[in-house]
């Protein structure tokens, strides 16, 4: 089967998922504090917007629009100009009023007509709920909606303390999506080193290896995987 994909445009990622992400996927980046996570996702609407015409939108449970919109300024992505041009938008809602943003979502995505979203982070959202598995069946919900709205979306969540194996706080969310990026800190030696590894990915054929990532002048870059552990 032919599948329609959603290019990310992050330099070296799309070539390890065929190409790009599933369209209309739900796709899970997680990390520990500090491993890309947000610039990633940002990256992903950025690229879309600029490189593919395809709007988005970035609904955030921890970080304002101010606070996102400096996070980036080194690489020179002016996510206001887009926000002006109603090609981006970034809403924030507090971790108290997570059961009422999806209607709020909704009405954004059709607004702006978005094909992108993401969702930062299921973490702090999860926090809100009551057992792990309100939690499962909350996302899978939102899952649900998003498909039927036509957005290709990534969702980020915290691994707590880089020696777990799970792949999420809550180890649910990984079950109810479509993929599965993680990203990492590695020591060897007295370096480190940011890596990402492609954990799961539906109906495609992706690498199994573990890939460095740096952040250049233009935002988050993925290695070849036999660069690695290069010091």
């Amino acid at each position: 089967m032919n599948l329609k994909r959603v290019p990310t445009g992050i330099p070296g990622f799309d070539e390890l998922v065929q190409g790009g992400l599933v369209k209309n996927s739900t796709v899970l980046v997680s990390g520990g504090t500090g491993t890309g996570k947000t610039i990633f996702s940002l990256q992903y609407l950025y690229n879309g917007i600029t490189k593919f015409n395809e709007p988005g939108v970035f609904l955030s449970f921890e970080e304002s629009p101010t606070d996102l919109i400096r996070d980036v300024a080194n690489f020179k992505w002016d996510l206001q100009k887009l926000i002006k041009e109603k090609k981006l938008s970034i809403l924030y809602e507090e971790p108290t009023d997570v059961s009422e943003f999806t209607k709020r979502l909704e009405d954004e995505i059709l607004k702006i007509k978005a094909k992108r979203l993401v969702v930062d982070s299921t973490s702090v959202f999860g926090l809100s709920l009551e057992t792990p598995h309100e939690v499962r069946m909350r996302i899978f919900d939102l899952i649900r909606l998003l498909s039927k709205l036509d957005v290709t979306t990534l969702l980020t969540a915290e691994i707590v303390g880089e020696d777990e194996k799970g792949l999420s706080r809550f180890g649910v969310e990984e079950f109810v999506v479509d993929g599965v990026i993680t990203l990492h800190y590695l020591a060897v030696g007295t370096t480190t080193h940011r890596t990402l590894l492609v954990r799961k990915m539906r109906a495609t054929h992706h690498s199994e290896d573990i890939h460095p990532i740096e952040f250049g002048k233009a935002g988050l870059v993925v290695k070849p995987s036999e660069a690695a552990f290069e010091v």
